[in-house]
């Protein structure tokens, strides 16, 4: 059984493999370029893809699902939890 916390780490870390994949596959891919669009067009819309089954399943569960800690741009560090 899946609970909202674990939920949210799992969704977290599909949400970075997207970004990552939206933003260096092409370069890190080493294919002829017509090769290369099908492989990115595809793991872009298979990631969407699985992120809408995640958001369905977290709304079928009543899991709310948290926003990504942001920076502030001067700094590295995130702004979103209160430093202990």
């Amino acid at each position: 059984m899946v609970d909202e916390a674990r939920f949210n780490v799992a969704y977290r870390a599909w949400r970075h493999i997207l970004l990552e994949v939206d933003q260096h596959l092409w370069q890190i891919t080493e294919m002829p370029a017509p090769m290369k669009a099908l492989v990115v067009a595809t793991a872009r819309l298979g990631g969407r893809y699985i992120s809408s089954i995640m958001h369905r399943y977290a709304r079928s569960k009543g899991f709310r699902i948290r926003a990504p800690a942001t920076t502030d741009g001067r700094r590295s560090h995130t702004v979103s939890f209160p430093a202990a």
